[in-house]
C-alpha cells in the first residue's frame, strides 16, 4: 500500500462521527444541501500516479527542490477538503528524475494551518490535473430537478444550469442549496 490509499482513509475518517465538518451527512458524504465538489475522485485518480517515497524523500524534496507553495484554500475552492501543494522540479527520486513534482496533503479537520493527512507525491503539473483529470476536477452537483451546478473543484464559484430552459444562467458562489435557490430566485425577480 502506498501512500494515497492511507490519505483516502484518513479523509474518509475525518468526514465521520460527531464532530465531523457540517459539510458531510452521517453516511460521510457532502450533505445533499451542500455545493461541494468532492475531493475523493480526485485522490482515487491520482493513485496511478503516485510515486513510492519516504518521510525522508518527502523531506529532501521540500527542502531542497521547493519552487512554490500553494493551498487552495487561498483561492477559496470549491472543493470537500483543501490541498497543501508544493511544487518541485528537477527531482531524483530512486535513481529516477522527474521534471515536475507535486507534494500534496489534504486538510482534514479544524484550523487550515494544520490538521492535515499524510503527504504523498505525484510527478505531476497544475496544467496535467486540468488536461487529464477532467472527471473529477469538473463535478456536476445535482441541485433539484430543474438545476444543476457546474463545479470547479479548484475555482471558488460554480455554474448552474436550468432542463426547463436549457439555460446557462450563471456563476454563483452559495455554499448552500438554500441559499443558492434564494439568489437565483432574485436574480429572476430582477
Amino acid at each position: 500500500m502506498l501512500r494515497l490509499d492511507r490519505v483516502i482513509q484518513q479523509v474518509k475518517s475525518a468526514r465521520g462521527g460527531a464532530n465531523r465538518p457540517w459539510i458531510y451527512d452521517d453516511n460521510g458524504n457532502i450533505a445533499s444541501g451542500v455545493i461541494r465538489g468532492d475531493v475523493i475522485p480526485l485522490l482515487e485518480d491520482l493513485k496511478e500516479y503516485e510515486l513510492d517515497v519516504t518521510d525522508e524523500d518527502i523531506d529532501r524534496i521540500i527542502e531542497d527542490y521547493r519552487t512554490e507553495s500553494d493551498n487552495t484554500y487561498n483561492w477559496g475552492a470549491n472543493i470537500s477538503n483543501d490541498l497543501n501543494i508544493d511544487f518541485a522540479k528537477d527531482v531524483e527520486i530512486n535513481g529516477e528524475y522527474y521534471d515536475n513534482v507535486m507534494v500534496i496533503m489534504v486538510h482534514l479537520y479544524g484550523d487550515i494551518r494544520g490538521g492535515y493527512s499524510d503527504y504523498f507525491v505525484v510527478p505531476l503539473t497544475w496544467e496535467d490535473l486540468y488536461e487529464d483529470f477532467d472527471d473529477a476536477v469538473y463535478q456536476s452537483i445535482p441541485i433539484n430537478d430543474r438545476y444543476i451546478a457546474d463545479v470547479n473543484i479548484f475555482s471558488e464559484g460554480y455554474t448552474v444550469y436550468d432542463h426547463e430552459t436549457g439555460d446557462d444562467i450563471g456563476e454563483f458562489y452559495e455554499p448552500e442549496v438554500e441559499d443558492l435557490l434564494k439568489e437565483i430566485e432574485e436574480r429572476n425577480n430582477e
